[in-house]
């Protein structure tokens, strides 16, 4: 007798008229195995979660353990990861190739969209990203970035400049505005006895808010800011 076809392989006309086909519950399996292979929406992924949304930025926070991996997610806005909590990462690229990178803390970059991976935690600490989505440009009146002393720029574009700012222990950032918003994310965290922060936190500056960090602890301070063009 000939055995029946695999779960996802349409059947012919043949397998048909001998009897073999995909039963409801089969085709629900692979209509679900087909759309984990595809991506969901990176908003849908578990391990990734929405903490904050406005007309510009959607903030993901995505966390995965040692040994954890992600479905098939897409992405399909340009976005800037920040990574919290650093290690090791497999990732492959649906229907291509598989890397792997070790992330250090404060690594941060832009990814133009749209794509589609799968990332794997082969390391042997907790993964922790905090992800910033441009939702829109922001339409300013042709004034250039600010960029203060210990301001560091990683990457600059059309879209976003991304700068690290690091002091030393009992050094501030004095206040100052930017013409263009901001998201400023704490990466070691912030012992600022006024506003203590902790890492993975991060704050929304409209343009010409008061933006500034007092370093008050014994230990370097670093964070990560996102500014719109």
């Amino acid at each position: 007798m000939k055995a029946p076809r695999r779960c996802c392989v349409a059947p012919t006309s043949k397998d048909r008229a001998m009897g073999f086909g995909l039963s409801p519950l089969s085709a629900s399996a692979c209509l679900l195995l087909a759309a984990l292979q595809t991506g969901v929406p990176v908003t849908e992924e578990p391990r990734h979660k929405v903490v904050f949304a406005n007309g510009y930025v959607r903030v993901i926070d995505a966390s995965l353990p040692v040994g954890d991996v992600t479905l098939f997610h897409t992405h399909e806005l340009d976005n800037v990861p920040v990574v919290i909590t650093g290690g090791t990462i497999r990732t492959q690229v649906v229907h291509g190739a598989t890397s792997d990178t070790t992330l250090e803390v404060g690594r941060a970059w832009f990814a133009k969209a749209a794509y589609t991976h799968q990332i794997a935690n082969i390391g042997a600490t907790p993964l922790r990203f905090i992800d910033a989505e441009i939702l829109a440009r922001w339409q300013s009146s042709g004034a250039g970035s600010t960029q203060s002393g210990p301001e560091t720029t990683i990457v600059e574009n059309d879209i976003v400049r991304v700068a690290r700012i690091v002091l030393n222990p009992q050094v501030s950032l004095a206040p100052h505005v930017h013409a263009q918003p901001l998201l400023h994310v704490e990466v070691s965290g912030s012992a600022n006895s006024a506003r203590p922060r902790t890492a993975g936190s991060f704050r929304w500056l409209d343009p010409g808010a008061p933006h500034g960090v007092a370093n008050t602890s014994d230990q370097r301070y670093e964070g990560v800011i996102v500014e719109w063009k």
